[in-house]
């Protein structure tokens, strides 16, 4: 099965972060939040790059926000993969906290996770991006060729702009 992988979530998350810091008035970090957000989608897979190499870095982010539970159990043993975290729940619950708060940082989190969600209408696996709904979209396909041409391409706008902006 082709699948998008997180260092193509990842190249366009920080494209997409450069881009919101240069065209509107959040700051630099939002490009860490943005490529935080880029990869979160993910975060129910025991592959992904956000639970580095088994440093199980989801279960400890569950750990923090739940801190009643004593025990720590990783986030992809509690949802199914492309479930709940590919939808646009957590998503509306970044914007929510933002409007409520007004941390720039929640919104740069909301940004990336649109970016994920974008690049995997190229998955071939449809998404439920309605959950609890069980209505899903998917539109085109990627292949592993294109998905380099992709990364690459991702990064390399990221210097034009960056380097538009600041030289």
């Amino acid at each position: 099965m082709i699948k998008i992988t997180g260092k193509t979530h990842l190249s366009f998350g920080i494209l997409v972060g450069t881009a919101v810091v240069i065209y509107t008035p959040l700051g630099l970090t939002s490009i860490i939040g943005v490529a935080l957000g880029s990869l979160l989608p993910d975060i129910d897979s025991e592959k992904s790059i956000i639970n580095l190499k088994g440093y199980n870095i989801a279960g400890r982010i569950w750990c923090l926000i739940n801190k009643w539970t004593k025990k720590i159990e990783p986030i992809h043993n509690i949802f199914k993969h492309r479930g709940i975290t590919h939808s646009f729940v957590p998503l509306g619950v970044c914007i929510i906290l933002f409007l409520l708060y007004g941390y720039q940082i929640f919104l740069s989190i909301a940004i990336g996770m649109l970016s994920h969600h974008i690049l995997d209408l190229f998955s071939p696996v449809k998404l439920r991006y309605f959950y609890p709904l069980e209505y899903k979209i998917g539109f085109f396909k990627f292949n592993s060729i294109f998905e380099k041409i992709f990364q690459i391409l991702f990064y390399i706008l990221t210097i034009v702009i960056f380097i538009k902006r600041f030289v």
